[in-house]
């Protein structure tokens, strides 16, 4: 495969992680001293963008070999972006089912697609990506929401049944 085919995935996922977390630090009220805290449910709304701009799903049809796990990296990445990493205001977590169906949605065909890019090589290490859920999950149960990944983790729990 020419090599610069082989990079594609991870330098275009590298361009969109940038851009995302530039995006989560100007959430970060102690960046702007005008703005007031604000709630969870604002965070989804500022990363959906990288949800809704496709920028997972064209790394995951890239023909390299790996372009599947970077995907799944970056969903993670993305979902990571929508929890606070401070104290926030009173807000409606309610507000989040939208995002967080979407990204569990989305992890589930992900994992699937990669799931069937074993035959092609391409190793999916279902206990460590059950493991990263379960962190996540942990983390954004600290704010007490619930609800993440539910899908994404009974599919990821039946493989692990049937291996």
């Amino acid at each position: 495969m020419d090599p610069m085919l082989a990079s594609m995935p991870s330098t275009y996922a590298a361009s969109v992680t940038r851009d995302l977390q530039a995006k989560v630090k100007r959430l970060n009220p102690l960046e702007d001293k005008r703005k007031s805290l604000i709630g969870i449910s604002d965070h989804p709304g500022a990363v959906a963008p990288f949800l809704a701009d496709r920028d997972v799903q064209k790394i995951a049809r890239m023909p390299a070999l790996g372009s599947a796990k970077v995907a799944l990296d970056l969903l993670i990445a993305v979902a990571q972006g929508s929890v606070p990493d401070w104290e926030n205001e009173g807000s409606f977590k309610e507000d989040r089912v939208p995002f967080d169906e979407a990204v569990d949605n989305l992890y589930v065909a992900l994992a699937t697609r990669r799931r069937r890019r074993e035959e092609e090589g391409e190793a999916f290490e279902v206990e460590r990506a059950l493991e990263d859920l379960g962190s996540f999950v942990d983390n954004i149960e600290e704010f007490g929401i619930s609800g993440c990944f539910e899908k994404s983790i009974e599919l990821l729990e039946s493989w692990t049944v049937r291996e």
